[in-house]
């Protein structure tokens, strides 16, 4: 199946073009842009692992990474631990690019600016007084995924259709939340809507919650303009306050992408 004719519209898809990049990262990943806040990209993880082996070492570090991230790097010693990790970084800098050009601004040198856990393990562009955005990681199986936003929170995951979901529906569902998106009658993929939903929360606007799923619950969801894709409601009761959040979501091969992002930056 044609990639492109899986998204809708508003995912549009390409390749990576950049320059700073060798042409093989061009069949590694793709970005979809939903507006002028947000852009968020997709890689290959598989076909990084290619490039990773068919380069040398050094010279794609000092392109790809800040000196702080090559140290990070380094300290992996698992490929698939540092193929995900880098595999993430090299989305969100592309999601960045797309940002920057879809705005006008001028895109940083990859290598110029870092993406660095905080003190709760959550992403972040540094420096921050010259990068204002959020940025969001995730990764399942074969693909990592990233966006980026000129909103001061965002949250994106992505996961594969997995078997698993139906034996642990109970620890991250409710069976009224089931009946809501019962329309969806391929029971795994209203699992993996749910699921993905309730984790791209999370990372937007839990992230220093430890309670996941409890706090959130799907309200409504609606069909978008294809039958891949959807718009989920959800309410998040905090000690605070409680609030309604809306999950752009979509079908990609096996995997489920969800995205949200929160408030503005000042």
């Amino acid at each position: 199946m044609n990639l492109t004719s899986t998204l809708p519209s508003s995912f549009q898809l390409s390749h990576i073009t950049d320059q700073m990049l060798s042409s093989a990262l061009e069949s590694v990943g793709h970005h979809w842009c939903s507006d002028r806040q947000t852009t968020a990209a997709m890689i290959d993880l598989s076909a990084l692992k290619g490039f990773l082996q068919n380069f040398d070492r050094k010279a794609w570090q000092h392109i790809l990474l800040s000196t702080g991230e090559q140290e990070i790097f380094k300290s992996f010693s698992l490929e698939k631990r540092y193929t995900e990790w880098l595999g993430g970084r090299i989305a969100a800098k592309y999601a960045l690019d797309m940002l920057c050009n879809n705005t006008h601004l001028q895109q940083p040198k990859w290598s110029s600016y870092s993406i660095l856990p905080d003190q709760i393990g959550r992403p972040v562009l540094t420096p921050q007084a010259e990068l204002p955005f959020s940025v969001s990681i995730s990764h399942s199986h074969r693909y990592g995924a990233a966006m980026v936003s000129t909103h001061c929170s965002c949250g994106v995951d992505i996961q594969y259709l997995d078997e698993k979901l139906h034996r642990l529906q109970d620890k991250f569902s409710t069976p009224e939340e089931r009946y809501v998106t019962a329309a969806v009658t391929d029971t795994l993929i209203s699992l993996a809507l749910i699921w993905t939903a309730k984790e791209a929360i999370k990372k937007c606007i839990l992230s220093d919650q430890p309670a996941l799923f409890t706090c959130t619950q799907v309200l409504s969801i609606q069909a978008g303009c294809t039958d891949k894709d959807w718009t989920m409601t959800c309410t998040v009761q905090t000690e605070s306050n409680c609030q309604e959040i809306t999950v752009d979501l979509l079908q990609w091969e096996k995997y489920i992408i969800a995205r949200c992002t929160g408030g503005n930056h000042a």
